[in-house]
């Protein structure tokens, strides 16, 4: 490696010096690849399928960083019926014939459609994998809206409110909210765009979320879970279960108390990040209680409102997370369960221990 050069810019060097080269390119790929540089990859491979449009290992490699480039839940969440009806609900609400709109995390282009489609004025799409941009363009090209549409290969923080923009915007859409609510650095993200890239006055979708959390016994907990196995007891290994267990479509649970609300955030306004309370008390309907079901409320505007748990029998975009307690716990009915809540800027998860239902009841 030349002295003072990085690896990412001495591979940046041999692809511009591969640029027309079917086979140097194609070398350089690979090298890209073994780095984990896919996004040079796929543009040097791109680059080569001009020339040679039919080459099997080009195609191949291309594919095979495509596959892997969209999570599998680029595809759920736009198959969520409810998810998508709400949100355009929601749009059409809030677009009118001079609403400027930028789409934050835009993946297939989806929201961004929708707000074309409610009459707004000029929507920007912003999503930071180019590859993924390129392939939203596709779609926007193919339903007819590419002169309606523009889509910014960029992270929202990278975005220049005038070179980027044109100004700020009436109107901002997301849809990067995670099963907990805070991944993908979520509140920092909201905050700067709300801060930097909204007009005053103006608007964002979703408009707000809370986290929601309740002791519950599912059944489908003993499946995955050691107990005898070739003639031994390994059930003292379940505590290093790994959680949060994805919550199954309908599969049957009984809830143990009133859900109760562990976190909330607002972002159309500074909140920064919500108070740490660590302990909830609830009262107990009796029974057993093997860990706490965690789920997120969003709220769209003033009049949509979408609970995951409640979608979720529908097989919503999101999932219900479970926080098993090992072992289980017993409670009567009127018993105080003790929830107990962590989260920090990045994700956020519900807990009770085996010790924690008392006798005492909630209304002494």
């Amino acid at each position: 490696m030349p002295h003072g050069l990085s690896p990412s810019s001495v591979l940046e060097a041999m692809a511009k010096a591969a640029h027309g080269d079917v086979a140097k390119s194609l070398s350089v790929a690979r090298a890209c690849l073994s780095a984990g540089n896919t996004q040079l990859a796929h543009s040097l491979l791109g680059d080569a399928r001009e020339l040679a449009p039919e080459h099997p290992e080009i195609r191949l490699l291309q594919r095979q960083i495509e596959s892997q480039t969209a999570p599998a839940w680029h595809f759920r969440i736009v198959q969520d019926t409810a998810r998508n009806e709400i949100y355009q609900q929601a749009i059409e609400r809030a677009v009118t014939p001079s609403t400027r709109v930028l789409d934050i995390g835009a993946g297939s282009g989806l929201l961004s459609m929708m707000a074309a489609r409610a009459g707004a004025k000029e929507v920007i799409a912003c999503e930071q994998d180019p590859i993924v941009a390129e392939a939203a363009r596709s779609v926007i090209r193919a339903n007819g809206l590419a002169d309606r549409i523009r889509v910014v290969a960029k992270s929202s923080k990278d975005l220049d409110v005038d070179a980027d923009l044109g100004g700020p915007v009436d109107l901002i859409v997301s849809e990067i909210l995670t099963n907990d609510l805070l991944g993908q650095d979520v509140l920092a993200v909201m905050d700067d765009v709300r801060t930097r890239l909204l007009a005053p006055g103006g608007a964002m979708i979703p408009r707000s979320a809370k986290v929601l959390a309740a002791p519950v016994y599912w059944p489908g907990l003993s499946s995955r879970q050691m107990d005898m196995i070739s003639g031994f007891d390994l059930s003292a290994f379940n505590h290093l279960m790994s959680a949060p267990i994805a919550f199954r479509a309908n599969e049957p649970f009984e809830m143990k108390s009133v859900p109760i609300e562990t976190l909330a955030f607002d972002f159309e306004r500074s909140d920064g990040v919500p108070p740490r309370k660590v302990q909830f008390d609830v009262g107990s309907k009796g029974g057993s209680i093997d860990g706490v079901l965690q789920w997120m409320r969003i709220v769209l505007d003033g009049d949509s409102t979408y609970d995951v748990l409640d979608e979720h029998k529908g097989r919503g975009a999101w999932t219900p997370q479970f926080f098993p307690c090992i072992p289980q716990l017993s409670s009567e009915p009127g018993d105080i369960v003790r929830l107990y809540s962590l989260h920090d800027n990045s994700s956020a998860s519900s807990w009770v221990l085996s010790d924690t239902a008392t006798n005492e009841s909630l209304q002494d």
